[in-house]
């Protein structure tokens, strides 16, 4: 199979090729669905291969859940930024989780104050769930910057509040690797220790809204997330369902109402969330093709 570079490297200018190569070069390309009868799924090194698909199709999470990482489709605008983002993420996985804003975040810089805040973008650290109500109406505040943001406020802040609920619940895990909050009540009033703040950040682009949570547990599963994902979106062909909270559902609403999905857990260390949404309406959202990372 053709790599990365040697496949797309026209995109770019010359002069940059030299840069490009050596994080491109060892990702491989398996293009849906011209390579279906071509390649081997199961021959493939999945952690070192981009799907790269073209038209809108159900059955793309399945990629995901046969364990592939990174899913592009080659129609969207920003399909040359996201191959850079999959090489980075294959590559430099820690690099990439560390400072986003360089690949695809453009103007967001994250800053280590409680609540950084500029035109463009807003970080907010978290400590208890006490904070969620003030949180988000600064979450509003920040949105209502941009009149196209009116049409995305409500399914924004819904995504936020998967994202909030997770890293409170979800997420803690104590010395023994258990979750003492998973089963709490989502009413509870959960705080966390100083030096393990998750934080709740969002960002324009030129195009897009990113909504995003980072915690510092790095707690992850990948297996039982994807296993439910199969379910879910096997049941969504025959017998949609509404939002509700539960295993799996809430990993589904991200990714249904996202343009980009990114999800990148280093064990221990920490998990990063972030939802990318173009500034068309939110049905421009659900029916786009998606790209899609998660790497664990």
């Amino acid at each position: 199979m053709s790599s990365l570079f040697d496949f797309y490297k026209k995109i770019w200018p010359i002069e940059m090729h030299k840069n490009l190569e050596p994080l491109m070069r060892n990702v491989a390309c398996y293009h849906f669905p011209e390579d279906l009868y071509k390649v081997k799924i199961k021959d493939l090194d999945k952690k070192n291969t981009i799907v790269i698909y073209k038209e809108k199709n159900k059955s793309i999470v399945n990629f995901l859940v046969n364990g592939f990482e990174h899913i592009v489709c080659s129609e969207r605008e920003d399909f040359s930024q996201e191959l850079l983002v999959t090489a980075l993420m294959v590559n430099k996985p820690r690099s990439f989780a560390n400072d986003p804003s360089v690949y695809f975040f453009n103007d967001f810089k994250p800053d280590t104050s409680p609540i950084p805040r500029t035109d463009n973008n807003l970080t907010i650290a978290l400590r208890s769930t006490s904070q969620k109500d003030e949180a988000f109406e600064l979450l509003k505040q920040f949105w209502r910057q941009k009149a196209s943001m009116e049409a995305l406020e409500d399914v924004c802040l819904q995504i936020a509040d998967e994202l909030f609920t997770n890293c409170f619940f979800n997420a803690p895990t104590d010395g023994n690797g258990l979750k003492p909050f998973k089963e709490a009540p989502r009413e509870a009033n959960v705080t966390l220790p100083n030096h393990l703040k998750p934080r709740l950040f969002t960002c324009f682009t030129s195009q897009k809204v990113i909504i995003g949570c980072e915690d510092p547990f790095g707690s992850m599963v990948r297996e039982p997330i994807m296993y439910r994902l199969e379910s879910l979106y096997t049941e969504a062909m025959t017998a949609p369902r509404e939002h509700t909270s539960g295993s799996g559902l809430g990993f589904k609403f991200l990714i249904d109402n996202s343009a980009n999905f990114y999800v990148f857990s280093d064990k221990g260390k920490k998990t990063f969330f972030a939802c990318g949404l173009m500034l068309k309406g939110l049905k421009a959202n659900q029916l786009a093709n998606k790209n899609i990372h998660f790497v664990v």
